[in-house]
């Protein structure tokens, strides 16, 4: 009777926190399927704004699977009933961060891709002094079909006389000063008739330095979060370690089991409110020690003269979206606003 008084509670107050966090002060009295789909709307609202390509569906699915599973097993292993909510909200938080990583690591891929891509239109234009083709080279020899799928609609915008405006979209869409880079340098190439090959072959050099020093940058920001990870539900790993240990000593051990008292704590009400309370500390520890993990680098991109850079929020470090874009090794972190 007393497992079941907390978990009521528990879930009660779980339930409240998030609708106090989320819910409108002035919409409190909203029909609850409409405050659903308002809170599911925001949620979507939140994803695209983190540039993380999934529906709310499948984050909620992806963040139940995990969180029941650990919520449940919280309640078994260490014996307090108030510890399964908050693995349920844990699932939420833990698969964020596991999205944010994808999100990370994808463009990381397409960035590399971006280097090739820039040295295949660097050595066909020198072959052949005709931007046509090195578009037509850049779609044909990559491997990436994100970058493919781009460079064909710059190829088709190319050939429409829409050449602007097609990467201005593809630059809007994906946020990269790595292809503001190579798109400035494309539209350039368009309107000169002189030196062409020598921007081009400066762009695919510094194309390379800008890409490692991305890949860099994000493999920093990676290992911090995943550094906080580990410092923060490490300890929560020891503990079941012992916890296990100490369930397997009392069951050989029976009657006589030293471990007895301990076992039996967490599912008083003393040792449901330490749990609970540890628990939260814990969860509150990681978004504050997240949040500072993705301190650093902060890229802005900058328009040019008829450039497709775009001009967004100012940051510690700026890096210019010009063809001449400088090198960005020796600078912080990339935050996860990236």
């Amino acid at each position: 009777m007393t497992n079941l008084l907390f978990a009521l509670i528990a879930g009660m107050a779980v339930f409240a926190l998030v609708i106090a966090a989320t819910m409108p002060r002035k919409k409190m009295l909203v029909p609850l399927r409409g405050q659903v789909e308002r809170q599911l709307g925001g949620i979507q609202a939140r994803l695209d704004k983190a540039r993380i390509e999934v529906s709310t569906d499948v984050y909620v699915r992806r963040s139940l699977t995990l969180g029941i599973p650990l919520g449940l097993g919280l309640w078994f292993l260490v014996g307090s009933v108030s510890l399964a909510p908050v693995g349920l909200v844990a699932g939420f938080i833990f698969t964020w961060s596991a999205l944010e990583r994808e999100r990370d690591l994808k463009m990381v891929k397409y960035n590399k891709g971006l280097a090739s891509v820039a040295d295949t239109i660097n050595t066909s234009y020198g072959v052949r002094p005709s931007l046509s083709q090195a578009l037509e080279s850049a779609v044909a020899y990559t491997n990436n079909p994100d970058i493919r799928a781009d460079f064909e609609r710059a190829l088709m915008g190319y050939k429409n006389g829409q050449f602007n405006d097609a990467l201005n979209e593809i630059a809007n869409r994906r946020q990269s000063v790595v292809f503001d880079s190579i798109a400035n340098a494309l539209i350039r190439a368009d309107e000169s008739s002189g030196e062409v090959k020598e921007m081009l072959t400066r762009v695919a050099s510094a194309t390379r330095e800008n890409v490692q020093a991305f890949e860099d940058a994000i493999i920093m920001q990676l290992n911090a979060r995943q550094n906080v990870q580990w410092g923060t539900y490490g300890p929560w790993v020891i503990f079941a370690v012992f916890r296990g240990m100490t369930l397997l000593l009392s069951i050989s051990n029976g009657a006589n089991d030293f471990f007895a008292g301990a076992n039996s704590f967490f599912s008083t009400v003393a040792g449901n409110i330490v749990a609970l309370f540890a628990a939260l500390i814990s969860i509150g520890a990681y978004q504050y020690c997240y949040q500072l993990s993705q301190r650093g680098l902060l890229l802005r991109r900058v328009e040019t003269a008829g450039g497709a850079g775009v001009k967004g929020k100012p940051g510690n470090n700026n890096a210019s979206a010009s063809g001449g874009l400088s090198p960005l090794r020796g600078q912080a972190p990339l935050s996860g606003n990236v």
